[in-house]
């Protein structure tokens, strides 16, 4: 694909990865602030919330788009490289944060998983921690692999069932919090947005820059999709979805014009964009060790302030620790080494 393509779509990619690290910030500042008796001076949640309408939405998406072109190198593809590269990542990577839980580093600050581990986490066939959205995408992998032959219109119907039937299923079940995290994300963002990526990958690949009036027009719709979700009252697993259409097309719209028109922005996320898979890796333990690390400076500098610096600390961690990672032979952290594959 072009040089062009590489730019917007890695840029794009880049965009989504600062957006989980700045959530995953904001919800541990989130949560300690009350603690301390204050909160933001701004209206944190609602920009969050706003954001979140698109986040993993444009994530999956542009996980779509960028599978649509390996698929079809077949099912011998899929099985010796696709499923083998997610069973080496998630086996490392998912007992790596096993061993550091029971160690009892708490990788998540803001107390959003279980903080026991059981027997299927360790066993790696409930995903634990952030390891949800490699699962996912493998899933999402072989449901583009089996229906990729048929029409736009059945694929995307398809899609259509398995999200309400996946959100049915959450709704009227109790899963532990691994599977819960899968099957609601595959529910509400996974499916459907995958199957647009993937069926509409060249239209996303050849899309336009945009125009500023687009761009305008844009942000109102995102902006009165959010005031939507923010009228709803309770229970959003059904409705949320809905609203997430029109606000991540809107959104990546709003991207495609910055990334065409600020270059220098634009070769920024570029390059987090081709290092996504490693920032989503390493992000969650760098979040936590700056979190901990600072807690004490935040009832001094704000919750804003501190989310800046926090995101600030566990970016360049990241990718700097991501290069050390990838000059160990065979980039055994982030690719299947050369002893595994020839085992197969």
């Amino acid at each position: 694909m072009s040089s062009d393509r590489t730019t917007w779509l890695d840029g794009l990619r880049g965009v989504t990865i600062c957006l989980v690290i700045l959530h995953h910030c904001y919800l541990s500042v989130a949560t300690a602030l009350p603690e301390l008796g204050q909160s933001f001076l701004v209206p944190a949640y609602t920009i969050d919330r706003a954001i979140a309408l698109v986040r993993m939405p444009a994530f999956f998406l542009c996980s779509g788009i960028l599978f649509a072109v390996p698929a079809a190198r077949g099912w011998q593809w899929f099985l010796t490289k696709r499923i083998a590269w997610t069973v080496w990542v998630v086996a490392l990577w998912g007992w790596i944060t096993v061993g550091l839980t029971l160690l009892g580093f708490q990788i998540y600050p803001w107390g959003g998983s279980d903080p026991t581990v059981r027997g299927l986490q360790v066993a790696l066939v409930e995903p634990i921690g952030n390891m949800w959205f490699i699962y996912a995408v493998a899933i999402l992998g072989a449901f583009g692999m089996t229906f990729r032959g048929l029409s736009k219109t059945a694929f995307l119907l398809i899609a259509s069932v398995l999200s309400l039937a996946a959100l049915l299923f959450v709704y009227y079940s109790n899963l532990p919090s691994g599977f819960d995290q899968v099957i609601r994300n595959l529910g509400m963002r996974g499916f459907l947005f995958f199957t647009i990526g993937f069926v509409f990958a060249k239209s996303f690949i050849n899309m336009p820059s945009g125009q500023p009036l687009g761009v305008l027009i844009s942000l109102t719709i995102w902006a009165f999709c959010a005031y939507l979700l923010k009228q709803v009252d309770g229970e959003t697993l059904f409705y949320r979805p809905l609203l997430s259409i029109p606000a991540t097309f809107s959104a990546i719209y709003i991207l495609r014009y910055a990334l065409t028109n600020l270059p220098a922005m634009s070769h920024g996320f570029e390059y987090l964009g081709r290092r996504s898979l490693e920032l989503f890796l390493l992000h969650q333990f760098f979040v936590a060790i700056s979190f901990f690390s600072m807690l004490p400076l935040l009832g001094r500098i704000g919750g804003e302030a501190f989310i800046a610096i926090m995101f600030l600390a566990t970016m360049m961690s990241s990718i700097v620790i991501a290069q050390l990672l990838r000059r160990v032979p065979d980039n055994v952290f982030f690719a299947v080494p050369q002893g595994f594959k020839s085992m197969r």
